[in-house]
């Protein structure tokens, strides 16, 4: 079978794989037919980050059902799903929680000397031995448990990033208006952060009931495309001190100088929601924390718990379109290798 492999920065190519069997009766296979690429993976490809090269990408899947092992009851050949981006078992005590991040079955991965949440798709030995999403199929160990049922009528390739980025957004803005209905939205995506999952934040925030969204950006493109889905935009090159007094921030920038621009501009004990993956020491104003009594959420997206959510406002009118530069799954090496828009999906 084929897989898409990152071998460096803005470098890819197919490579052959052995062609993937079920391995228990718990499990199916899934034919990818729309992958969007996290906004991770779009910091991987531009050498942003460092990653465990070379690895199969993708982790952000859209697609059919083509075997399940004899104990599977809930999903049959044919059905339309969507496959979290994080193995989970369902069973576990986190994951009766709802925390299925932080499935306790199985290894926890190690990168970097961090520990990771349970292994997953799509950053090679890091996440595990489940490959990437980006090819013929993947295997899903707890195929009951894991797998999401997209509606009839809703569009694949515009859910697919509901695997993460769409539930890492929809999970730090979702429980914070469920508490404060109609509380004000401070979105920071800074320069070269999280856009995707900054610009799903907004449109969630506004769609769920948000009494105004603003959003803190360099990148003018970004900041028009904010402006488009209903926010506020606001322009700063470097980040600020404070821009205002929110109910509600949220750091998509991966950036602990834009981090503290979210955290001072949240109100006293408001919420400030990070989707960022902080490595090493990093400096946090504590200070400014202990004296607005800050709320602070941090931490994988628990994907499996909130892609229903997601697909609900999306049947209720809830439209990502414009996010997204969908391309044929053909393009693949062209379109990674090329200027990366915001939020790219693959489609078969």
């Amino acid at each position: 079978m084929q897989q898409l492999y990152i071998l460096e920065p803005g470098k890819v190519e197919w490579q052959e794989d052995d062609a993937l069997v079920l391995h228990g009766p718990q499990e199916a296979l899934v034919r990818p037919l729309a992958v969007s690429i996290c906004d991770a993976d779009v910091n991987i490809l531009r050498g942003h980050v460092v990653a465990p090269f070379p690895f199969a990408l993708g982790h952000e899947t859209m697609g059919e059902v083509i075997d399940v092992g004899e104990g599977v009851t809930h999903f049959s050949v044919g059905d339309r799903v969507i496959v979290p981006s994080l193995i989970s078992c369902g069973c576990c005590v986190p994951c009766r929680r709802g925390h299925t991040s932080a499935c306790s079955t199985g290894e926890r991965s190690e990168f970097y000397g961090q520990i990771l949440g349970h292994p997953g798709y799509g950053l090679g030995e890091v996440m595990g031995s489940y490959g990437g999403a980006i090819g013929d199929a993947v295997r899903v160990p707890y195929a009951d448990a894991m797998l999401v049922p997209v509606p009839s009528g809703v569009v694949g390739a515009q859910v697919a990033a509901a695997a993460e980025n769409m539930s890492s957004a929809y999970g730090m803005v979702a429980p914070a208006l469920e508490r404060e209905p109609g509380a004000n939205v401070l979105v920071v995506v800074g320069s070269h952060g999280g856009r995707s999952i900054g610009l799903y934040s907004a449109a969630i925030a506004l769609a769920l009931g948000a009494s105004e969204v603003d959003f803190l950006s360099s990148d003018e493109d970004l900041l028009e495309k904010a402006s488009r889905l209903g926010a506020r935009p606001i322009h700063r090159e470097k980040p600020a001190d404070k821009v205002g007094r929110y109910r509600i921030t949220v750091d998509a920038s991966a950036n602990p100088k834009w981090l503290a621009t979210a955290i001072r501009s949240t109100d006293s004990y408001g919420t400030c929601a990070s989707a960022g993956i902080y490595l090493g020491d990093v400096k946090f104003p504590l200070g400014n924390a202990f004296h607005q009594g800050l709320h602070l959420q941090i931490g994988w997206a628990n994907a499996r718990t909130d892609i229903p959510g997601i697909l609900k406002l999306v049947q209720n009118g809830l439209d990502l379109s414009a996010i997204h530069t969908v391309v044929p799954w053909d393009s693949a090496v062209d379109a990674l290798q090329g200027p990366l828009p915001h939020k790219l999906v693959l489609e078969r």
